[in-house]
């Protein structure tokens, strides 16, 4: 006989959880695809991708300025970065894995996918200017 509420023994105790986390990771897809369709569907071109989407910066290297700027194609995130001793912007961008893009005259990632805290792809451009490395960080429009 068993007492009102409890478990039959015959019912494996891993159930109820194997449930709950189906039913956890279920809701956190589903805020995430609601969030990212949200940003495909809704972002103005007035949205600017944080910092931390910026490439990494290698050892020595130093931002010398942020800021934001804007214009008719939507605004992006610019950050002057001074090399490291006597390495020259080429140098650095190539240790940022930003590569040469012929058509734009300047380096450029093509894009970064997505990340889980932010859904949008990213665009990745830079130039060198007066010894310094310019790089523009924009939303490349939609989803990757």
């Amino acid at each position: 006989m068993t007492r009102a509420g409890a478990r039959p023994s015959s019912e494996p105790w891993w159930k109820p959880w194997l449930l709950g986390g189906a039913v956890l990771t279920s809701l956190v897809a589903g805020l995430h695809l609601a969030v990212g369709a949200y940003l495909w569907a809704f972002a103005s071109e007035g949205l600017v991708p944080p910092g931390w989407r910026t490439p990494d910066l290698p050892d020595g290297a130093t931002i010398v300025r942020e800021e934001t700027a804007c214009a008719s194609g939507g605004c992006w995130r610019e950050v002057a970065i001074d090399p490291a001793g006597d390495d020259t912007p080429s140098e650095l961008a190539a240790a940022m894995g930003l590569t040469p893009d012929d058509r734009y005259g300047s380096l450029s990632r093509d894009r970064q996918g997505w990340r889980f805290l932010d859904p949008a792809a990213v665009s990745i451009h830079s130039q060198s200017s007066g010894g310094l490395l310019v790089v523009h960080v924009q939303y490349a429009g939609g989803l990757d």
